[in-house]
């Protein structure tokens, strides 16, 4: 089994930016949706933390999101010393980078999504109950729900891309092949 897609030195970074600059956490905050966007438990805790600490409306740095990983009895996760290594190694590429970073963790998280999906389609296709339509229509819905996640990064436009994926996952489903765009050879 090959290893998810992800990048967890760019995960760290974005992290690490978030932590220590409140104009970089806000730009995080534009892009990340869901902290399901991160792949790596410790980065998915930390962001959760993040969030949690917003929403308590206090500020967001090193020793409150120590605190509040603690509050949510989550230190075997991701402990103080790891939250300070990620703090330490920010840049000036990271902060120049920041957007960047951002939507290549999108693209990962995204095309593990849509792997999730194709398997779980490719399944329920085999399975000679299967309705096509009930699947098309929650192939929608989850294709929908990964548009609605991503926030500002919307700016890839995903949306003009979700009927070639729907057909190309249906394709593969019912074929096993990807359709090569040459009717004729089909």
């Amino acid at each position: 089994m090959t290893t998810p897609l992800h990048d967890p030195i760019i995960e760290k970074a974005i992290l690490g930016c978030a932590i220590t600059s409140k104009p970089m956490l806000d730009t995080a905050l534009d892009f990340i949706g869901s902290k399901d966007v991160f792949f790596d438990p410790k980065h998915i805790v930390m962001w959760d933390a993040v969030k949690k600490i917003i929403d308590d409306d206090r500020a967001v740095d090193m020793l409150t999101l120590t605190q509040k990983i603690r509050s949510m009895n989550k230190s075997d996760v991701v402990g103080a010393a790891y939250i300070a290594e990620t703090t330490f190694n920010v840049t000036a590429d990271n902060e120049k980078n920041l957007i960047t970073h951002l939507l290549i963790t999108i693209e990962y998280w995204v095309k593990r999504r849509l792997l999730k999906i194709s398997t779980a389609t490719n399944q329920d296709c085999q399975r000679e109950e299967s309705d096509a339509l009930d699947m098309l229509s929650k192939l929608r819905n989850e294709l929908k729900d990964i548009e609605e996640s991503i926030g500002r990064a919307k700016v890839v436009d995903i949306a003009k891309s979700t009927e070639t994926v729907v057909k190309d996952i249906l394709s593969i489903a019912f074929t096993g092949r990807k359709p090569t765009g040459y009717r004729d050879w089909e």
